[in-house]
């Protein structure tokens, strides 16, 4: 197989695993197809980087030197690996796979990218499709409930299908308020095409109110919160090219929703601000943090070891392990220095190989004179990733690395 021929195969199965994401967990039936087209991936991206390397003397070097903070990082979490290994820490392996793993698939897709190898209008297409149709089945699962499906049905739509569980919020919540891993990812990256030059006025709008609307019936007060800034942008980018009739049309829609689903959104609103639900969440992540702070303050410099858990809080969801706090639970394993610089160096390299490749958007090293929406976008959806796990999971898992190599590519593809 010649290297032309494996490159096409490989954008064919980065193609394949961005689809997957429109899964709400990956599964389909027990078949993990997004697990199968990320190894596929990686093992074709390896080999393909292997039959393009450079054979000049000093490319070894060259390598090494513009990837230091990246192996920095990564040997680094493999020497906290060894200490929760050496601590018997059950989760030491899983958590330096879950934190590495989309650190090093990023890495591949980056190297592949600087050699002309990724086609990026493809992939953006592809993940604008998958998004497209996993906002809009979420939708009709949502109508569906509330017009004819039981908590049973939906149960088996997502316990059968798509082997994801859900949780319900109880009786006074009018929706089934389904949340998957990866509604993160359509909330922050989705934005990017409101100011596509692939999209025309109408469809813009058409993705805005699809958009709104899946944002709407997840129920996350940072996804409305983030809902209300982008409004925001797009009314400042666009505010002198929509017409009063098209004022007027954006208007009459918006009070058609209220009429519709007025009462339903309000009672959604009421119950994820003021419902017993919500107290007991937010009075579960002050026990967290205690819990966490405290087994923090018995070795805060160096950690416990990668996979340490505080016994006195551990929450299972799916069968893993999850803390709401990850920073914090990511200190309570790396302590202060580990964190600087495996968590540090992670998120350090992913802002700089992005804003590396963001100049076609106004993003340079120096502030420029005119920066684009897109980049206004790309900026606010990095730094939200950034905050997200102060208060909710968005480091570790491929769900999650998923959405810095999407920033990434996107960033890249100069028609966006």
């Amino acid at each position: 197989m010649n290297r032309q021929s494996l490159t096409r195969i490989v954008n064919l199965i980065l193609c394949v695993l961005t689809a997957t994401f429109a899964l709400p967990g990956g599964y389909l039936y027990v078949i993990p197809v997004q697990k199968a087209a990320l190894i596929l991936f990686a093992l074709s991206a390896v080999l393909l980087l292997v039959m393009s390397r450079s054979r000049e003397k000093g490319q070894a070097v060259i390598l090494l030197k513009d990837n230091l903070i990246e192996l920095t990082a990564v040997a680094a979490a493999f020497i906290w690996m060894i200490a929760g290994v050496t601590k018997w820490h059950g989760l030491a392996l899983t958590c330096f796979r879950l934190l590495i793993l989309p650190f090093a698939v990023f890495w591949l897709v980056r190297q592949l990218n600087e050699r002309n190898m990724i086609e990026t209008a493809l992939f953006t297409r592809v993940f604008f499709v998958a998004m497209i149709v996993k906002m809009t089945a979420r939708l009709a699962v949502e109508i569906l409930y509330l017009l004819v499906l039981n908590r049973e049905q939906i149960y088996w739509i997502y316990g059968k299908l798509f082997q994801t569980e859900i949780m319900f919020m109880g009786d006074q919540y009018p929706y089934a308020r389904i949340q998957c891993p990866t509604d993160l990812i359509a909330i922050l990256i989705i934005p990017l095409f409101f100011f596509s030059r692939r999209l025309a006025k109408r469809a813009r709008i058409a993705l805005f109110l699809l958009y709104a609307s899946f944002s709407i019936i997840v129920a996350s007060r940072v996804y409305w919160l983030y809902l209300l800034i982008m409004t925001g942008v797009c009314l400042f980018v666009y505010r002198k090219k929509i017409s009063p009739k098209e004022w007027a049309v954006i208007g009459l829609a918006g009070l058609i929703v209220i009429l519709v689903l007025g009462g339903p959104i309000v009672r959604a609103v009421s119950f994820r601000f003021s419902s017993n639900h919500v107290e007991a969440a937010d009075s579960a992540r002050i026990i967290q943090a205690k819990a966490l702070l405290k087994d923090i303050a018995e070795s805060p410099v160096f950690g416990h070891g990668l996979g340490a858990t505080v016994s006195s809080y551990n929450k299972l969801r799916g069968g893993i392990l999850v803390y709401e706090l990850e920073y914090l639970w990511l200190i309570d394993q790396l302590g202060i220095i580990g964190f600087i610089i495996v968590i540090g160096g992670i998120y350090a390299t992913y802002v700089r190989r992005i804003l590396a490749v963001s100049e076609i958007h106004g993003l340079k090293k120096r502030m420029p004179r005119h920066i684009s929406p897109t980049a206004v976008v790309l900026l606010f959806a990095m730094a939200e990733m950034l905050l997200h796990p102060v208060i909710n999971p968005a480091v570790m898992g491929i769900k999650n690395g998923f959405f810095w190599i999407s920033c990434y590519l996107f960033a890249a593809d100069q028609d966006v």
